[in-house]
């Protein structure tokens, strides 16, 4: 119901980016990734610079890795990961507070949950510039992820 009142309400004000977040949300909650990033991407294409845009942004990012990962955190992982604490950290520097203790998070465990040196060598990949599904071809979760992580050196 509540995914039907939010659609009713981008019908009747469609530059409210709030709306679009919770729809997010709701398509979070249910584990359905690539629908959430569809309604993220159109609330941070409405307003870049929203905080909490960010902020829901990352956490989708984080959440489909919670998801999607094995026992042990595979490059392709650690690469949505990167890309979540980018966000996390955007969000934050437009006075979004709450994303600090996730920047902590990430800064206290970067050797487990970033990629590093060790994990790109590792992986027989061309390109400096890397989306996590040309990392590992195989692995679908992430296939609607359009950012790129940059290969450590």
């Amino acid at each position: 119901r509540a995914l039907e009142t939010y659609i009713k309400l981008i019908k009747v004000n469609s530059s409210e980016s709030s709306y679009f977040i919770e729809i997010s949300k709701i398509y979070q909650d249910k584990e359905k990734y690539r629908d959430a990033h569809k309604w993220a991407s159109k609330a941070l294409k409405l307003d870049p610079l929203n905080g909490a845009a960010l902020f829901n942004f990352a956490e989708l990012l984080k959440n489909a890795v919670e998801s999607c990962q094995e026992e042990n955190l595979k490059l392709a992982d650690k690469a949505v990961y990167e890309i979540a604490y980018k966000y996390y950290i955007k969000a934050y520097k437009k006075g979004h507070k709450e994303s600090k203790s996730m920047i902590n998070w990430f800064k206290d465990n970067k050797e487990i949950l970033l990629p590093t040196l060790e994990d790109w060598f590792l992986v027989s990949v061309d390109g400096d510039k890397l989306k996590p599904i040309e990392i590992d071809p195989k692995n679908i979760c992430y296939d609607w992820i359009e950012q790129k992580v940059e290969r450590v050196k």
